[in-house]
């Protein structure tokens, strides 16, 4: 109960804060609607129409009973709903999201494992050094670096663009159009690496330290004098107990995956709600902002969520509390 409080109570902060944008920015959000030839009159006309000559409480509360039914009016610039506009791009940022951190994951946990076992080792100072390379990279020089390698010398993947798509790839693997998923692979491989090298240190980072903790740990040494294999202690204790704050950690680093696909979305010219949302920042389109702004935060507060209930699933000893 206590969870799903705090849940409400912050997509309500957070629809404060998407609300107020429009009030706090400099500029007449009426008057950048209308053609620069339009009168005063217009103007006035516009807010009304908009409710910007209510008091604010009364806005706020329009405002927040129509993002409910995720209605934040139109684009200014496409002159169609911001919602719309908004789903539209999520797809291809949902798709570069999820390829980078599922890389970054299948990548960084057995690598930090091994890195765990093998403290102090070469091995370990290897993937220590590969490790502070990869988190002092910009993301943006990066993504350049590959684009120079893999597209231009090499010509293996294409330098930008999403192509078909990961999603519509996938639907035409049932009818057995292999080409157009391995079109939309090439296209996602040169982005997701280059925002994923981020979060792989960081899940490495923490999984080596996690994996460390737990063998440790006085149950690790009673399995092995019990004489139970290192393998079944590695997988079935250690790595076990050891995923639990790495679950923490990718649920955290969710909102900077969002927050990073912003600049891949440029390098890459990927169409995605990064590219978008600044976009509408240049031209002040107030309620694509708002609209972009607010369903990614509700979209964060629901993955927190999906997180409990996975900490759950991964050790059942885990209770929360009902008050």
């Amino acid at each position: 109960m206590s969870r799903a409080i705090t849940s409400i109570l912050t997509l309500i902060l957070l629809s404060i804060i998407v609300f107020l944008i429009i009030h706090i920015t400099p500029g007449d959000p009426a008057r950048m609607m209308l053609p620069m030839e339009s009168t005063k009159e217009d103007v006035l006309e516009m807010r009304k129409a908009l409710g910007l000559d209510q008091p604010l409480v009364v806005q706020y509360l329009i405002w927040l009973k129509n993002a409910i039914r995720l209605d934040f009016g139109s684009s200014i610039r496409a002159k169609y709903s911001a919602s719309k506009i908004f789903l539209e791009r999520l797809p291809a940022t949902l798709e570069l999201s999820f390829a980078s951190i599922v890389l970054s994951v299948l990548f960084a946990i057995p690598i930090g494992v091994f890195a765990a076992i093998k403290r102090s080792s070469v091995w370990d100072f290897a993937v220590s050094f590969v490790s502070l390379f990869s988190l002092s990279t910009p993301r943006f020089w990066l993504g350049i670096l590959f684009i120079i390698f893999f597209s231009l010398w090499l010509g293996w993947l294409p330098p930008y663009g999403r192509g078909p798509g990961l999603f519509y790839g996938i639907s035409q693997l049932f009818i057995g159009d292999y080409m157009t998923f391995y079109s939309a692979l090439k296209h996602l491989v040169l982005p997701s690496a280059t925002l994923g090298t981020w979060f792989f240190t960081i899940f490495l980072k923490y999984t080596r330290a996690s994996v460390l903790e737990e063998l440790g740990k006085l149950y690790v040494k009673t399995a092995r004098q019990k004489g139970i294999g290192e393998l079944r202690v590695l997988l079935v204790h250690v790595i076990r107990n050891a995923l639990i704050p790495i679950v923490t950690v990718i649920g955290l680093q969710i909102g900077s995956v969002l927050g990073g696909a912003v600049i891949i979305e440029i390098v890459f010219s990927w169409p995605g709600v990064g590219q978008l949302l600044l976009q509408a920042l240049f031209v002040r389109d107030y309620p694509l902002i708002q609209a972009s702004l607010f369903m990614v935060g509700a979209m964060i507060v629901v993955i927190f969520i999906l997180l409990d209930i996975l900490y759950v699933l991964i050790d059942p000893r885990i209770i929360y509390k009902t008050t």
